[in-house]
């Protein structure tokens, strides 16, 4: 690997960076990790049943403390709902009627949006992408841990 191309491939994840910032698609005022959370609790719901904090934190590849951190946000804001299991010490996550309304209403309709704008890139080419970052993002973190 040369200079150039990981230069090149650095700001290429800056660029990544302004793509999630601009197709964050919730209103004003809401910063876009809502949109990240919603959905990966949207996700994990619709694969297991259940979500708890460490499913959000393995889904978005967040620290449990940072997904908990995301979680008491949208419980502040009445997005989330969150129900103590008895006898154990996680609590179960559900989207309330206000952060269901949210999913459906900007982060359903900005993937048909996205689906529709991104469909010249190749499917291939999108999972070469998505699986390079992922990657990278293992690299550095495994290299530099606690970062």
């Amino acid at each position: 690997m040369d200079l150039a191309t990981i230069k090149s491939f650095h700001n290429a994840c800056l660029l990544a960076k302004r793509i999630a910032e601009l197709t964050a698609g919730l209103p004003a005022n809401l910063p876009p990790h809502y949109l990240y959370t919603i959905d990966a609790i949207m996700s994990i719901k619709e694969e297991a049943g259940s979500v708890r904090t460490t499913d959000i934190a393995h889904v978005l590849s967040v620290s449990k403390q940072t997904a908990a951190r995301y979680v008491n946000e949208l419980q502040r804001d009445k997005l989330v709902i969150k129900t103590a299991v008895p006898n154990c010490r996680h609590s179960h996550i559900a989207l309330s009627k206000k952060g269901e309304k949210y999913y459906s209403d900007h982060i359903v309709t900005l993937n048909k949006k996205l689906v529709h704008l991104f469909g010249s890139i190749s499917k291939t080419d999108m999972q070469i992408c998505v699986s390079t970052i992922q990657q990278a993002f293992y690299l550095l973190t495994s290299a530099f841990p606690g970062i």
